[in-house]
């Protein structure tokens, strides 16, 4: 079983390096698992800029490089000082005053035991018997809507109109009935439109 360790580096977390080294300081050496638990109960505004830090890290070891989710001990977890936005703040008399809005680096590395690759199974080869399969397709005979595949050949709908809840009914019956009549004087096929009320 060979260990493997994967980092994370996460960048510009807009609080300042001294008050995220408190947190990071809390799980230093111990277990993802351990650690994610501990920062859930932190009241502190960097425990989530941490927590998804060492998140990042035991993501990156499982999907790049295999390791065991439940083996993950965090070996390293640095806080730096990143990049400073310099700013003004008015103050009395036209003046402005400089202050600085510091960010912080941080990098986990996080180190686990490689899972062994199972070997897929093999699948049984499933030989196709070509006269059976030739026999059903006679049997269903051919799956086709003879309207569609024609050129030229669009099926509307037999009642064009529409009718208010209270009037659907009404309107079903009497086109029924109309169509009825017609069938008996062997016109084969009609529309019936009804112009819109509404």
């Amino acid at each position: 079983m060979a260990n493997v360790t994967t980092r994370a580096y996460i960048k510009g977390i807009g609080q300042t390096p001294r008050k995220v080294s408190i947190v990071a300081s809390l799980v230093r050496g111990r277990t993802v698992a351990d650690a994610l638990v501990i920062l859930d109960h932190t009241p502190r505004r960097s425990a989530l800029a941490v927590k998804k830090a060492i998140q990042s890290a035991a993501a990156n070891a499982k999907n790049n490089n295999n390791a065991d989710p439940k083996t993950l001990v965090i070996t390293t977890l640095s806080v730096t000082a990143g990049s400073r936005l310099k700013r003004f703040k008015p103050h009395m008399r036209g003046m402005a005053l400089p202050f600085q809005k510091k960010t912080s680096n941080i990098l986990v590395e996080v180190s686990g035991v490689v899972k062994e690759k199972k070997a897929p199974a093999k699948k049984a080869e499933v030989k196709k018997n070509y006269c059976e399969s030739r026999e059903r397709e006679q049997i269903m005979g051919q799956k086709v809507n003879p309207i569609s595949f024609r050129l030229q050949a669009h099926k509307n709908w037999d009642s064009r109109w529409f009718a208010q809840k209270k009037d659907f009914a009404k309107f079903l019956i009497e086109d029924d009935k109309i169509r009825k009549k017609l069938l008996k004087k062997t016109i084969r096929k009609s529309t019936n439109n009804r112009p819109n009320r509404n």
